[in-house]
């Protein structure tokens, strides 16, 4: 996945969305797996690399150990067996929220929780940057109301 703003510091996002029955081989499961994102790691060395999905009893914490687990909820009854691990450093707090439809799982939102320190001078380069952008070439280029936002989050995002 590109999108269209992506941190310096990533070439590209892969997902890599598992299901993993209860009645699975774990060690054939954590092979396989582990497998795949070594290949991709290998492939993408400057990729962020996820993986995610319902994991039932299987964990990836031992074979994967440069990666982080993100989901600190529960996510089906008491258990948090639906995971998100990822190789991006570990600044990530999920938040549990409602079953979608008849799903016996509840949903998670992952979202970014490091905060970023400010001083005067970051400020003031910031504001400079605002301060000579041409607000203007973002109305024209766009076709409907969702287009110029996501394009100004990411330009804001760009120069943050």
């Amino acid at each position: 996945m590109r999108p269209l703003y992506l941190p310096r510091e990533f070439s590209n996002i892969v997902f890599n969305v598992v299901y993993i029955p209860p009645n699975a081989n774990d060690s054939d499961v954590t092979e396989q797996l582990v497998s795949i994102v070594q290949e991709q790691e290998d492939r993408w060395p400057d990729a962020a690399v996820y993986v995610l999905g319902d994991f039932n009893h299987v964990t990836l914490r031992d074979h994967l150990p440069h990666f982080s687990q993100h989901v600190t909820v529960p996510t089906r009854k008491e258990k948090t067996i639906d995971l998100c691990y990822s190789n991006t450093p570990d600044f990530y707090k999920s938040y549990q929220l409602l079953c979608l439809g008849d799903s016996d799982h509840n949903m998670v939102h992952i979202i970014m929780s490091k905060i970023q320190k400010w001083n005067a001078d970051t400020e003031d380069t910031l504001k400079a940057c605002f301060e000579c952008t041409d607000w203007d070439v973002f109305k024209t280029q766009c076709e409907n109301l969702n287009e110029p936002v996501m394009t100004v989050n990411s330009y804001i995002n760009f120069c943050v």
